[in-house]
């Protein structure tokens, strides 16, 4: 079967193929809320450039997997896609940085 590795500082896991070829990479969130709290969830910026770097040295997706209270759910981080991307303030992190605004209605809802 497949198996995963430790990928880039901004990407979590690289996910290897049974013939040792990277199939794609994953980036895991959770959050602590049910899928509807908000309208957005929201992820650093560097996500989505990494995915881009990643797209353009080995030709392969990178998705993002985000568990909420209630479900899983996954996303394709498009490199080709304009997100909509705004200052946002963590309060366990240090000042506002850009974050990726993604519409909650986006996330495709894994059925495990």
């Amino acid at each position: 079967g497949y198996s995963h590795e430790q990928a880039t500082r901004d990407v979590d896991l690289k996910i290897i193929d049974d013939e040792g070829n990277i199939d794609h990479f994953l980036e895991i969130k959770t959050r602590n809320a049910t899928l509807n709290a908000y309208a957005e969830t929201v992820f650093r910026d560097l996500k989505i450039k990494e995915a881009r770097k990643l797209h353009n040295k080995y030709g392969v997706d990178s998705y993002i997997l985000i568990k909420f209270e209630d479900c899983v759910t996954i996303h394709h981080l498009d490199p080709d896609r304009d997100y909509n991307i705004g200052q946002f303030e963590r309060w366990d992190r240090d000042g506002p940085k850009p974050h990726v605004f993604l519409p909650v209605r986006e996330l495709r809802i894994l059925d495990w």
